[in-house]
This record gives C-alpha cells, sequence and structure tokens, in this order.
C-alpha cells in the first residue's frame, strides 16, 4: 500500500502522464511489426527469385531403360 501511495505521489509531483508513454511505445511497436513485415517479404521474394533461377538452370535428361547411371550418395 506504501509503495503504491508512493508512486502515486511520484506522478502527482511530476505531473507524469501515462498516456504520453503508452501512445509512444504503441507507436514503437507498430514501427517495429512494420519493420518486421517488411524483411519477411523481402527474404519470401529473395527466395521465389533464387528459386527459379535454380529451376530455370537444371538440365533436363532423358534416361532410357537398360542404359547405366549413377545415383546421388548411392550405396551399392
Amino acid at each position: 500500500m506504501e509503495l503504491e501511495h508512493r508512486a502515486y505521489w511520484a506522478m502527482q509531483t511530476f505531473n507524469f502522464d501515462l498516456k504520453v508513454p503508452c501512445e509512444k511505445r504503441m507507436l514503437q511497436i507498430n514501427e517495429m511489426d512494420e519493420f518486421r513485415n517488411d524483411a519477411y517479404e523481402s527474404a519470401w521474394i529473395y527466395k521465389d527469385k533464387t528459386k527459379r533461377w535454380h529451376d530455370k538452370h537444371i538440365l533436363k535428361r532423358k534416361f532410357e531403360v537398360g542404359k547405366h547411371f549413377l545415383l546421388f550418395n548411392s550405396r551399392l
């Protein structure tokens, strides 16, 4: 109880309005959310472009019945 009284007294002494810091903090949180969303979108675009580039450079191969070929990491 005494601690609450001291906090109330300190706010009254300094005429401290809690609304201003709350609004400022909300603006900071919104800016951080926008930054995170932009980073997420940029990463998604980069991943999509990289995937398309790699897919474009994959060589097409035709496999015929009876021919031998090596498998990647195959264990015989």
